[in-house]
């Protein structure tokens, strides 16, 4: 049988994360059930929204938990389909976290990655989560218009 790697938390970070604060573990790789299917990741995101999450205290998401595969944004491939809707072959965008494949039902967070010629990370980036917050708070929450300027600091 196959195996699969993940990233999990070993210990809170105070600071800087260091290597210490992570483990590389290695599992079994999952087969999917009927409705499920499983994508081989090929990016996963390290978003900022995930630093606050490694520190132990709850901020405006729940602390990871230790021991746990670190969760976060993926984009991949199908490489085992039990489910129609998405076949071998598929790329997607997805909760996935920190692991080299992941098991899915196309329900939640998860997208069908469109033939565009952009580069498949731009799905965890620009097109993905952080870039859709960065958007939608310029546009919708601070309503900017034509004119209007913006500091980018991070």
């Amino acid at each position: 049988m196959a195996d699969m790697k993940q990233i999990v938390l070993k210990a809170y970070c105070d600071g800087l994360p260091t290597p210490e604060n992570f483990a590389l573990e290695t599992k079994p790789l999952p087969e999917p059930k009927e409705g499920q299917f499983r994508v081989a990741h090929v990016w996963c995101s390290v978003d900022p929204g995930t630093r606050s999450r490694l520190s132990g205290g709850d901020s405006y998401a729940m602390a990871l938990p230790l021991g746990k595969p670190i969760d976060g944004f993926s984009v991949g491939v199908v490489d085992a389909s039990e489910n129609d809707a998405y076949p071998v072959g598929t790329k997607v965008f997805c909760a996935g976290g920190w692991k080299t494949h992941s098991i899915q039902n196309g329900k939640g967070f998860i997208g069908k990655v469109p033939d565009m010629p952009v580069p498949l990370s731009a799905w965890i980036g620009v097109l993905g989560v952080p870039g859709l917050t960065a958007w939608f708070g310029l546009k919708d929450v601070a309503r900017f218009k034509e004119g209007d300027r913006v500091l980018v600091s991070s």
